[in-house]
């Protein structure tokens, strides 16, 4: 696999969708030790600590991630608390190495058992860059970057009326039911195949509350030329307070802090490649992909 440099400074690329959350927990995997993880918001399908558990490893950096692989043996469970009616954020990234498959479910319950949708990346071992989802026998698929092992999720989880909507690197994948009634106690990252090797980073779980202006809407708020030669243009109708743009490693590569609504980003010093830029509003940011000429 090839060796990925991911800084904290990655967790800019989950965008918050409402201008109040609250962070209900938040894990990197950096106060774990190596090996085996069973303990605080983790635990496994069968409940006990063993090799179900994920697994808290070096590999891709000088940071620590949480590994799911080991042929149909790891069968991991991300504990939420067994939530009932509300609205919340989880986040997480994913790093797939190339050719390899990742899974993902959700648990309407900590108890393991009753489960929603299904995500595959490349299901079948053969088909990367190609994903399906399933739920209560209907299937979705979508498409993904299967050069490029770091892979945002986010999914906004609506528990009052039943849907969810399903991001992988701010694009769209699934909006609608959730089947999961008005529950949600848990996701679950299984090995599904023996193709399967993963990682996760970064995992983020909010509570969401609705009310005020969403800042980051698309229709007061977008982002243009892209790709872009020079002059990055910021459409909002809020005042842009920073923008950060870090390259694919995680490295900050443009810092600017306009303080005005719309603001123009002179990109001209970058390199030609793929950034990711970060613009804060208030106290909410959203990160965008650009393609810098």
């Amino acid at each position: 696999m090839k060796t990925l440099y991911i800084s904290l400074l990655l967790l800019c690329i989950f965008p918050l969708q409402f201008n109040a959350q609250t962070l209900i927990f938040g894990d990197d995997f950096s106060t774990y030790p190596l090996g085996p993880l069973h303990q605080g918001h983790w635990s496994s399908w069968s409940g006990n600590p063993g090799p179900e558990d994920i697994n808290v490893v070096i590999e891709n950096g000088p940071q620590k991630t949480g590994k799911i692989g080991n042929n149909e043996v790891q069968d991991a469970l991300l504990l939420l608390g067994d939530r009932v009616g509300g609205q919340y954020s989880l986040n997480f990234l994913l790093i797939l190495p190339v050719g390899n498959t990742a899974y993902f479910n959700f648990q309407e319950f900590e108890a393991p058992g009753d489960y929603g949708i299904e995500v595959y990346f490349n299901e079948d071992g053969a088909s990367a860059g190609q994903g399906q989802i399933y739920s209560e026998g209907n299937t979705f698929s979508f498409s993904y970057d299967a050069n490029d092992p770091l892979i945002s999720i986010e999914i906004d989880m609506n528990l009052d009326d039943e849907t969810m909507v399903l991001r992988q690197n701010n694009n769209e994948i699934y909006s609608g039911d959730n089947y999961m009634t008005d529950k949600w106690g848990a996701m679950d990252f299984y090995s599904v195949s023996p193709n399967t090797t993963y990682y996760l980073w970064g995992v983020e779980f909010y509570l969401d509350a609705t009310a005020g202006i969403d800042n980051f809407a698309e229709d007061v708020f977008s982002v243009y030329p892209n790709p872009v030669k020079d002059v990055l243009n910021i459409q909002s109708q809020a005042v842009v307070d920073a923008v950060v743009v870090y390259d694919v490693l995680g490295k900050m590569a443009l810092s600017q802090k306009p303080s005005i609504t719309s603001p123009s980003i002179n990109t001209s010093s970058l390199a030609p490649g793929s950034y990711l830029a970060k613009v804060t509003i208030g106290e909410v940011s959203k990160t965008v992909k650009i393609i810098k000429q």
